[in-house]
């Protein structure tokens, strides 16, 4: 048998490191594996403020409704003890008076929790009156 020359050897060792990536092969891979990542933080993060602003509008929804519906049937919730019920975040509260002037509802008051990507609204209808007493709750 005969033997390898040294020069086929360093051939080889030669041709081993060639092999390998580029440095800046594995580098751009890096910022594309890290850009991919940062944006997929950031879509996490912005769904759950949209969540968080959607759980704000149903909690305040559901306490205005059970407040209403622990009222008893001689007592109505006026508009003056609804506005001491709390209210989770920060709505956006818009009011409505009604120019048909309709046999149930006066008046109304929009609150609206604003998502990145939805608006939650709860709207609240008054009756007549000075202290008009809650008729409806709508929303989420």
């Amino acid at each position: 048998m005969a033997k390898p020359s040294k020069r086929s050897k360093t051939a080889a060792r030669k041709a081993a490191p060639a092999a390998k990536p580029a440095p800046n092969i594995a580098l751009r891979n890096g910022l594309i594996r890290g850009t991919i990542a940062a944006l997929l933080v950031l879509l996490v993060g912005l769904a759950l403020l949209d969540y968080r602003s959607k759980q704000e509008a149903s909690t305040t929804a559901a306490g205005w409704r059970e407040a209403l519906r622990t009222k008893d049937e001689m007592q109505e919730l006026n508009k003056s003890a609804f506005k001491k019920l709390p209210v989770s975040g920060l709505p956006t509260i818009t009011s409505f008076q009604s120019a048909t002037r309709s046999a149930t509802e006066n008046s109304s008051d929009t609150y609206a929790w604003k998502g990145i990507f939805r608006t939650y609204s709860v709207k609240v209808a008054f009756g007549l009156g000075n202290d008009p007493p809650v008729e409806s709750i709508d929303g989420p």
